[in-house]
């Protein structure tokens, strides 16, 4: 009974590399050592895979804010004409998508008084209609923000999202819309 377990731990050994045989070593003690490896081995990678993946969604962010102000700058205003009241009615925006599982797409929104474009993973209609849906992004919310427009100009807030978004290496405020200008 003994060499087979023996032969088994070896087996093992060789298919794992996890734990060196040591002859007084029970199966038990040898599959708790082993799965204590595992995990810890495990941990490290989903440690490292999230910091990654917050990495790409703060550069998103940033370059989805600059972007925007870049079209504000160029011909957003050329596009947009002030009611009665001073306001914007629409806001004609395009953002590119820099980095994350969205790199590279382009998309072209319009928000307008009393009509936001939302941000998210949601795959509603208001989202992939008028706004941006990233259903494959796990670090987005589901309702992550959104543009609209209002007191003579266009906003970006974030509607109180799980991981936040960045900006200028700070994190705003949820729910507390940041005016959007030249050089964001």
């Amino acid at each position: 009974m003994s060499k087979v377990i023996e032969n088994s731990v070896q087996e093992q050994n060789e298919v794992t590399n996890y734990v060196d045989v040591d002859e007084n070593i029970t199966i038990e003690e040898y599959l708790q050592i082993c799965g204590q490896q595992i995990q810890e081995e495990f941990n490290f990678h989903v440690e490292s895979e999230v910091k990654k993946l917050q990495g790409g969604l703060v550069a998103v962010e940033e370059e989805l804010l600059r972007t925007h102000t870049s079209l504000l700058e160029s011909d957003g205003k050329e596009n947009s004409s002030p009611n009665s009241g001073g306001d914007y009615k629409q806001m004609d925006l395009m953002i590119t998508v820099k980095g994350g599982a969205y790199d590279g797409s382009v998309h072209h929104l319009k928000p307008r008084v009393r009509a936001p474009c939302f941000l998210g993973r949601s795959t509603s209609r208001k989202f992939r209609d008028k706004g941006i849906s990233m259903p494959q992004d796990g670090e987005i919310s589901t309702t992550h923000g959104k543009f609209e427009v209002k007191d003579k100009g266009v906003y970006y807030c974030d509607l109180g999202s799980t991981n936040g978004t960045l900006y200028e290496n700070r994190l705003l405020e949820g729910n507390k819309p940041l005016k959007l200008k030249d050089g964001l």
